[in-house]
């Protein structure tokens, strides 16, 4: 593969920590997909055929209780990729994915996923890292549900959400922030509006902006460094 081509694959940073010889097999199948707002990848409990590797935009996990609240249980951006250890597994998806800041990237077949992941080392070890820091966030996330306040995980998320972004400006509805953080809307409306009478945030219908990130972190409780070591691994 000539380098021109494999640096086409630079945006996702998976796929820029293979070689060029690593990921020559991977190319002729990874195809360009555009994530627009709210379009569902894959729901709960569907066959898992395929995984995707965002270069721009936020993909979310989300489930589903029983009495209708959604809640995310992971997310990814530029940084990592969904449907990784169903894929790997040969099993229905666990979770719905949907696309929570509009985007682009590329799509793989699940069945080359597992080939590739059988037969290519150097892959294999970068996919397995990745997984490690997934599941480490998301028993992060737990322990932050349960010890900080909305206002908090408020902060904490639009931190995130903004590092993998690379933007001040996040288009997102706080009914859309209330699956994100597992809250109703209510509380959440409410930590809004106290970021913003700090002069941290400002927000319109279906938009919300930074104003001041130092500001924005002071709020945010402690997960959001150990989130972020890990998001830049």
């Amino acid at each position: 593969m000539p380098r021109d081509e494999a640096h086409h694959f630079q945006g996702n940073q998976l796929l820029a920590e293979l070689s060029t010889t690593a990921i020559r097999n991977l190319a002729p199948h990874l195809y360009p997909v555009l994530f627009h707002l709210g379009d569902v990848l894959f729901e709960l409990g569907s066959e898992n055929d395929a995984v995707y590797f965002p270069k721009s935009g936020m993909l979310s996990m989300i489930l589903s209780s029983r009495v209708g609240i959604d809640v995310e249980v992971g997310a990814a951006g530029f940084e990592g990729m969904v449907g990784l250890s169903d894929a790997l597994s040969c099993c229905n998806n666990s979770t719905r994915a949907l696309t929570q800041i509009a985007g682009n990237g590329w799509r793989l077949s699940s069945a080359v996923l597992r080939d590739e992941f059988s037969h290519n080392s150097e892959l294999r070890q970068v996919l397995l890292r990745y997984q490690r820091s997934v599941s480490i966030l998301a028993c992060q996330n737990i322990l932050c549900n349960r010890l900080h306040s909305i206002e908090q995980r408020f902060a904490k998320w639009l931190l995130l959400t903004r590092d993998r972004v690379h933007g001040e400006d996040l288009n997102i509805t706080h009914e859309f922030l209330a699956v994100m953080l597992g809250a109703r809307r209510a509380p959440v409306t409410l930590a809004a509006q106290a970021l913003r009478q700090k002069g941290l945030i400002d927000y319109t219908r279906g938009s919300m902006t930074i104003i001041n990130r130092a500001g924005l972190e002071e709020v945010a409780c402690e997960c959001y460094e150990l989130s972020k070591v890990r998001t830049e691994r």
